[in-house]
């Protein structure tokens, strides 16, 4: 989710970015370290706007929180069900999610291609995996098991409260994301010069 310091009283995503065009190196944002999610969402967020920004990486979601709700940094993005109690209780401003779909746990709240960025989507993800000469009709029932258990009505609401959205695919399909996952964050590393050191 895309969050914001109250104080600013911005109210949409494009509230944020003419703010950060308004005033050049004025605003920073807030990350929970070097290389983590929320530092990649927010480059991939910043570059598709066209604004640059000052990265200040913490030691964890929880101080990236802090310092926004104090105002010591401006914005960023952190795991919806992290910011959405904090949301909710008006200590931070909740701007959109960077998902493709509105989370269940806030459907209020607008996506970032909704609030203007047309076609943004960053979505963290898990996958099931297996050593690599595991049988092929072993990995297919695994991936049909996983599938089942995910269409249980207590599994699936269970991990839409927390934010997330089952989808479960084939091995293939799997391997295909993967592969476009590992390409289109790999330009933006090499784009934003983002080091873990």
């Amino acid at each position: 989710m895309l969050f914001a310091t109250p104080s600013l009283g911005l109210k949409s995503v494009r509230d944020l970015i003419e703010l950060v065009k308004s005033k050049p190196k004025q605003v920073n944002y807030g990350s929970a370290g070097m290389g983590t999610a929320g530092h990649m969402n927010t480059e991939l967020f910043n570059f598709a706007a066209g604004i640059k920004v000052v990265h200040i990486p913490f030691k964890g979601a929880p101080e990236a929180l802090t310092n926004t709700i104090g105002g010591s940094v401006q914005y960023g993005f952190l795991p919806i069900p992290v910011v959405a109690p904090l949301v909710k209780a008006g200590k931070v401003t909740g701007l959109a999610v960077s998902t493709k779909n509105r989370t269940p746990v806030l459907p209020e709240m607008p996506t970032v291609a909704e609030g203007g960025i047309p076609g943004f989507d960053f979505s963290g993800w898990y996958g099931m995996f297996a050593p690599a000469k595991t049988p092929h009709d072993v990995k297919d029932q695994l991936a049909k098991e996983v599938a089942r258990i995910f269409a249980l009505q207590d599994v699936n609401e269970r991990l839409l409260t927390q934010g997330a959205t089952p989808h479960p695919t084939s091995p293939e399909e799997l391997d295909a994301f993967i592969k476009e996952e590992v390409a289109r964050m790999g330009k933006l590393i090499r784009d934003a010069g983002i080091r873990v050191e």
